[in-house]
């Protein structure tokens, strides 16, 4: 099966061991670092999941050294679909399964028989609520007369996108790199309607991410996920981040996006929409879009300018004041995109909102 948007971007980014041991870190917590040696962090080729899933899985195997010396396996499945699916447990069993499977577990030593920890990365919309082990499904209602000890178990630990904040993401770590901190903002909000309004803010990891380790492919990747997956504009991509980058980031998203555009995968936009969306950054959204009508256009527009302002201000900076809410309720479009345009030179939300 063709590699779909998700697929190719996730395994351009993760298939770097130090993008991937930044967001093992992230979510495994330092206490993940300070037992295993990241430095021995390796890709084991390979793939378990379903044929009939890979248009919403993509999984990756890693092997990496304990502190005392023997290998553990980290299996990551990045769920990118928009609902949680309820049966994880039984479905992870099985990739699992094939995972000893494909190490030939059953004539090994006992010594050397694979740990593997499942990890599941989530970026749906809806907050994922399913069980996160296979004895959430068992009858335990009289546990004496149950071989509960003997049941088959799998746990897999659990990170919801929807649960986790900008801030928590972008916050700096000794093992964190710039490409991960973009790479994990894009899949949070992917699926968002005012993406196009948070690119300025994460602007600067562009040129960041340019000069870490694969930084060519991964803008190259980055910049064909966001005009395949969202519908923000190529002119607008490059309006909103090639003033905050080198000419070397601005090349690479130019040429990307011509590429895009000979192989007939996105439609170039007139120069009046382009305009338009200079003016509200959003425009083109659904309620902008819908029956043409200039009036809903026009509020749709505003809503989600101001939806993306309270998200980004946020998390930058703290939850904001009933003044403050009352004083992004009050402004017009106009206000509201200067105010957005403001966020990153900002030192507080005050500051932005002046």
């Amino acid at each position: 099966m063709k590699p779909n948007n998700h697929d190719r971007f996730l395994r351009n980014v993760f298939s770097t061991p130090a993008h991937a041991a930044a967001m093992l870190v992230k979510f495994l917590g330092r206490q993940f670092a300070l037992d295993h040696d990241l430095s021995t962090l390796e890709l084991v080729p390979g793939n378990f999941v379903d044929s009939g899933h890979l248009r919403h899985e993509v999984d990756f195997l890693f092997k990496v050294k304990k502190s005392g010396g023997k290998s553990v396996y980290i299996y990551l499945l990045v769920e990118h679909q928009s609902t949680p699916f309820a049966m994880m447990p039984v479905r992870l069993f099985r990739y699992v399964s094939r995972i000893f499977e494909s190490s030939d577990a059953e004539n090994r030593s006992p010594r050397d028989v694979p740990e593997v920890i499942p990890v599941v990365l989530y970026n749906g919309h809806r907050k994922w609520n399913s069980p996160t082990k296979l004895s959430d499904f068992y009858d335990r209602e009289d546990p004496s007369e149950s071989l509960g000890d003997a049941a088959v178990e799998l746990k897999y630990r659990l990170v919801d996108l929807s649960k986790v904040s900008d801030q928590q993401i972008r916050q700096e770590g000794p093992a964190n790199t710039h490409t991960t901190i973009l790479a994990l903002l894009f899949l949070k909000h992917i699926y968002d309607e005012y993406f196009g309004a948070l690119l300025k803010e994460w602007a600067h990891y562009f040129e960041q991410a340019y000069r870490e380790i694969q930084g060519e492919s991964f803008l190259e990747s980055a910049t064909y996920y966001i005009l395949e997956s969202t519908d923000v504009a190529h002119e607008e991509l490059i309006d909103c981040v090639v003033p905050y980058t080198e000419p070397e980031v601005e090349t690479l998203i130019k040429t990307t996006g011509q590429k895009l555009r000979e192989e007939g995968r996105i439609q170039g936009r007139a120069e009046g929409h382009m305009e338009g969306r200079k003016k509200g950054l959003m425009e083109g959204r659904k309620e902008g879009r819908a029956k043409g009508r200039q009036e809903g256009r026009q509020e749709g527009l505003q809503e989600a300018t101001a939806k993306a302002l309270r998200i980004v201000l946020i998390s930058r900076f703290s939850e904001l004041t009933d003044e403050q809410n009352r004083k992004i309720d009050g402004a017009n479009l106009d206000q509201l995109t200067n105010y957005l345009e403001r966020v990153s030179g900002a030192k507080t939300v005050d500051e932005a909102l002046r």
